[in-house]
């Protein structure tokens, strides 16, 4: 798979976008982030709230992130995050090498194609992971049936580079964020 990445500055396939949302779900999602980043004793730092992979599919560019509709893959030129300066975008600091890149892509087309619901109630388990320090929810192959964004991005990531999310099933934006296998692209 060749991609164009040189096309859009900065932004090539394996790239986790990080979303900075404004809506009451964004908001709510970002309140519990803000928690968390209280319990462990974090200093103050942007929160987000939703989280995509960059991937190829012919040759182009595309999102892959979970919504409420399930796995979904779009265009990176036609999507919202395209030019929005409301996300962070992240990468490898060992970067994904061409073949590593074709993987990852066809596993993320794989999870579009495969009837994979969001996991609404992994909120809930979020909370718990947040007041308790342990996860509560489904882990292992048992996660990958129904995935929220983050937890998706690191699902991926790992069946890629195994070990780069610790508990890709419990893993939140502020995971992602502050992973120190990832440096900032943009």
């Amino acid at each position: 798979m060749k991609t164009k990445s040189r096309t859009i500055p900065g932004i090539q396939v394996g790239d986790i976008g990080l979303v900075n949302g404004r809506t009451w779900l964004a908001r709510a999602i970002k309140f519990f982030m803000n928690i968390f980043r209280i319990i462990l004793k974090l200093p103050r730092r942007k929160l987000y709230n939703h989280a995509f992979l960059i991937i190829d599919v012919w040759g182009n560019l595309y999102v892959a992130e979970a919504l409420a509709k399930g796995i979904t893959i779009r265009p990176w030129k036609s999507s919202p995050y395209n030019g929005s300066n409301r996300i962070k975008m992240l990468r490898l600091k060992d970067e994904l090498n061409k073949k590593e890149k074709e993987e990852i892509s066809k596993y993320c087309i794989s999870f579009a194609l495969e009837p994979t619901r969001y996991d609404i109630f992994n909120f809930f388990f979020q909370i718990l992971l947040i007041l308790f320090g342990r996860w509560y929810g489904p882990s292992g192959e048992e996660a990958k049936k129904r995935l929220y964004c983050s937890e998706a991005v690191a699902t991926w990531i790992n069946e890629i580079r195994p070990g780069i999310f610790e508990k890709p099933e419990a893993t939140n934006p502020l995971h992602i964020d502050m992973n120190e296998n990832l440096k900032e692209v943009r």
